[in-house]
C-alpha cells in the first residue's frame, strides 16, 4: 500500500527517532568502558579524509552564544560517505573523538560515481537503507561464459547478499548477459548464453537495486 507524502515523512522521522533511540540506549554500555558518545551534526567533509562536526551551540560564561565545531575528526570505514548535514555518532576515548556511526543522511539520499568512462560511467545512489547501481556506458563486453569486472563499490552500498539483472547492449537492443554486484562491492558484466555478449567495446545500460544495512 502507497503512502502518502506527509505519511512517509512521518514514518522516515521515526525510523530516524528509533536508530538515535537505539544508539543512546549503548551510551551507557559505551560509557562503562570509558567511552563518552554524543551526537553530531557533520558541517563539513574535508579533503584529508576526516570531517567537522556540529555539537550545536553553547553560551559561555559572557553569555555569547556560538556554534560548538569539533573539527578534523576521524571516521570509521562505515561512515566513509558521510555528507554535510549527515547526523552521526561521535565516540570519544581517552580525548580522541572518532565518527563510528550514520544515525541519518541530510537528504536521505547518497550517490557516488563508482567509475567514468570517455563516455558513460558506473554509478550508486543510497535512499535510505535501498540502493541502486547502474551503469550507462561504453565498456568491454564479457564473451559467453565469461566476466569483465567494472568496479568496486564503496562499503556503504554494498549488498549482504549478492544481486544480479539483465544489462543491454546499445547497437543489438537485447540482453546478452547479467550485472552481477556482490558483498564484496564487485560489479561484474557476466556473458550469458551462446553468444555472450560479442567480446567487444559496446554502449552498456543495465541497473540492479536491493536492500542494504
Amino acid at each position: 500500500m502507497d503512502l502518502a507524502r506527509d505519511e512517509e515523512t512521518r514514518v522516515r522521522n521515526l525510523g530516524r527517532l528509533a536508530l538515535e533511540k537505539a544508539a543512546k540506549a549503548g551510551a551507557s554500555k559505551a560509557g562503562s568502558n570509558g567511552i563518552s558518545r554524543t551526537f553530531a551534526t557533520v558541517s563539513r567533509v574535508n579533503g584529508d579524509g576526516t570531517i567537522d562536526v556540529s555539537m550545536g551551540d553553547y553560551t559561555d560564561v559572557n553569555g555569547v552564544t556560538s556554534e560548538c565545531i569539533l573539527r578534523g575528526l576521524r571516521m570509521t570505514v562505515a561512515c566513509s560517505g558521510a555528507q554535510v548535514g549527515d547526523r552521526v555518532i561521535v565516540d570519544t576515548y581517552a580525548h580522541v573523538s572518532v565518527v563510528t556511526g550514520i544515525l541519518a543522511n541530510a537528504d536521505n539520499t547518497h550517490y557516488v560515481n563508482i567509475q567514468s568512462w570517455s563516455s558513460g560511467a558506473l554509478y550508486a545512489q543510497r535512499i535510505g537503507n535501498y540502493c541502486t547501481c547502474m551503469i550507462n556506458g561504453s565498456v568491454r563486453t564479457p564473451a559467453a561464459w565469461t566476466e569483465v569486472a567494472i568496479g568496486t563499490l564503496p562499503e556503504e552500498y554494498r549488498p549482504t547478499h549478492w544481486f544480479i539483472a539483465p544489462f543491454v547492449v546499445q547497437d543489438y537492443g537485447a540482453a546478452c548477459g547479467v550485472m552481477n554486484v556482490s558483498t564484496s562491492g564487485s560489479v561484474v558484466l557476466q556473458g550469458k548464453g551462446g553468444n555472450g555478449g560479442w567480446n567487444s567495446t559496446q554502449y552498456v545500460f543495465g541497473s540492479v537495486s536491493y536492500p542494504v544495512p
